[in-house]
């Protein structure tokens, strides 16, 4: 059984940058230093500048990482995680640089996590907070999604009123167990985009559950733009080498791993949705769709890990 959230003192934050911007990336660490034991900047370029910042303002359980580059989310969550647990830390929450959490969001996804394990005995590997998106104006609740075999069923955190078990959660203000990452590590092929979603199938299908907190919510920016709609269809808008990385990754999920009917369904969804999105939505068409065309080739052919160009 892992261990209880009533023992969830020791806790890590890590935040993957890359050429963050400096005013929301400080404004991040001030958020999560006073509910954590220790924060990990795992730097992938651009942010050597933190080590001065650090020193100035005393924050002795802040650390930056230098990664040597830009080696990939998959690679420094890996790393992150490997030198937490050195530190006997249980439960590790994970952002990306431009992430806004609430201050009292970690609290409450760990009151949310006790509520789960007074009424089941599941083990539970993660649990997330249900994204917002407040651009525009206009708030939009990201759903959740959950699997059968056959299909996949989105499910508004309105629809239940505690923690449920749901198919997978992004990176963004999910708070991971550190004994089930030593169980399965991200796949650092991956690079980055679907990192998140394979590591939660994984570890699902390793007899572990990955819960939604329906009633905790998180602004987070998914794309460059607010979800909107085209005929019907939402569109997103992403430039040409996150094109390329979804696609690919899709592709390679699709091909060499062993997914469900319904999770192979999503994956082609997925492509599809970026097809159409590059071409109402992305400021350079042809790019997006020639980065789209090699990730296709990509996937199929196993080139994986970092691309240049």
């Amino acid at each position: 059984m892992l261990e209880s959230s009533r023992a969830l003192k020791e806790m890590g934050a890590v935040i993957v940058a890359y050429h963050p911007d400096t005013t929301k990336l400080l404004g991040l660490i001030e958020l999560v230093v006073p509910s954590v034991s220790y924060v990990y900047v795992m730097d992938n370029g651009g942010a050597a500048w933190l080590e001065g910042t650090i020193k100035e303002r005393n924050w002795d359980r802040v650390f930056r990482v230098d990664m040597a580059g830009n080696q990939g989310i998959s690679k420094a969550l890996n790393r992150s995680f490997n030198l937490l647990a050195a530190k006997s830390v249980s439960w590790v929450v994970t952002f990306d640089q431009d992430s806004c959490p609430p201050p009292e969001m970690l609290q409450s996804l760990r009151a949310a996590l006790s509520q789960f394990e007074k009424n089941n005995q599941l083990k539970v590997a993660a649990i997330g907070p249900t994204i917002v998106d407040v651009r525009g104006g206009v708030l939009v609740r990201h759903p959740f999604i959950i699997f059968s075999k056959y299909s996949a069923t989105k499910i508004a955190s309105s629809e239940r009123s505690g923690p449920f078990k749901v198919g997978h959660l992004i990176t963004s203000g999910c708070m991971i167990s550190v004994e089930a990452w030593r169980q399965v590590k991200f796949d650092e092929s991956l690079f980055i985009d679907l990192v998140d979603v394979d590591w939660c199938w994984r570890i699902i299908n390793s007899g572990y559950c990955v819960l939604g907190a329906g009633q905790v919510e998180m602004p987070h920016e998914i794309s460059e733009t607010g979800i909107s709609k085209r005929f019907g269809r939402s569109v997103n808008k992403y430039n040409p080498i996150r094109r390329y990385y979804f696609v690919r990754n899709s592709v390679y999920l699709i091909i060499k791993k062993k997914n469900t009917i319904a999770q192979t369904g999503y994956l082609f969804r997925g492509i599809a949705s970026a097809i159409f999105s590059a071409l109402l939505s992305d400021a350079d068409t042809k790019s997006s769709l020639l980065a789209i065309f090699r990730g296709i080739s990509d996937g199929f052919a196993g080139e994986m890990g970092g691309v240049s160009g």
